[in-house]
């Protein structure tokens, strides 16, 4: 079998990346939703760094997460 060139090999990392986080995204907000056990933050946040950034920003986009709640606005204390 022929090795994948650099820039084929670097476009499978990412796409494997991509799907493995946007899975695990997937799975936490389930588990979020239905009360069970969650993802530690800092394992999702590994998996975005390693590459697959746009994985959670797919998931979360396409989860409705933030979509009804209100933008956060400054209130003065005075």
């Amino acid at each position: 079998m022929p090795v994948p060139s650099l820039p084929a090999a670097l476009a499978i990392y990412l796409l494997f990346a991509n799907l493995l986080t946007w899975f695990a995204f997937r799975l936490d907000k389930r588990r979020a939703v239905s009360g069970g056990w969650r993802f530690p933050e800092a394992n999702l946040l590994a998996l975005s760094a390693a590459g697959a950034g746009s994985g959670r920003r797919s998931r979360s986009a396409s989860s409705g997460t933030r979509r009804a709640s209100s933008p956060l606005r400054a209130v003065s204390m005075s």
